[in-house]
């Protein structure tokens, strides 16, 4: 007899992540969140494949943690988080080697650095906001802070690094090729 139990709504709140919380992945084996992305994906494992353009049952074989004979390959599971729009199995295997993951900036080279320090100014101001609600929560909590003021605190975090990567990349841009040393 099998079974599947799904859960709807997003997790977290990282961007365009529809599994967002980061923690949700630490401690984790990526075959395990590989297994856990396509449990919550809206349909299931076969609207998952259908969508990767493979084989359902092949791909329920190969997210079967007891199954010996079908391998997640690490194609697949680069398509399974670029379909599913969750990246719980980078997160996932960077814990498990002691590493973080940080979103980097796009299309810095057309962002002018006056808007670029603004945003990353703007974004300092939202974790200072986050940091301070998390603190007023602790004191009505006797000291515990809830998950989503935690979750709020580790976006703004997360938004404070892309946007300092976005400056760096936005004047890195600017660099003569011959100041470079290229």
């Amino acid at each position: 007899m099998a079974f599947s139990v799904s859960a709807g709504g997003p997790g977290g709140y990282i961007e365009n992540d529809a599994h967002g919380d980061t923690r949700r992945y630490s401690g984790m084996d990526p075959l395990d969140a590989a297994y856990l992305i396509a449990q919550h994906y809206q349909g299931g494992v076969a609207q998952l494949a259908r969508e990767m353009q493979v084989n359902a049952g092949t791909l329920q074989h190969k997210l079967n943690p007891n199954n010996d004979r079908f391998h997640l390959t690490l194609r697949d599971a680069m398509l399974l988080q670029r379909v599913s729009n969750s990246r719980g199995i980078l997160f996932a295997w960077a814990a498990q080697e002691g590493y973080t993951v940080q979103r980097a900036s796009t299309a810095a080279g057309a962002v002018d650095l006056v808007d670029a320090l603004v945003h990353w100014q703007l974004k300092q101001a939202d974790l200072t906001h986050a940091i301070g609600d998390a603190v007023n929560e602790a004191r009505d909590r006797r000291g515990q802070v809830g998950a989503a003021a935690q979750r709020r605190v580790d976006y703004a975090v997360q938004e404070v690094i892309a946007a300092a990567n976005q400056m760096a990349a936005a004047t890195a841009a600017r660099v003569p090729l011959r100041d470079a040393g290229l």
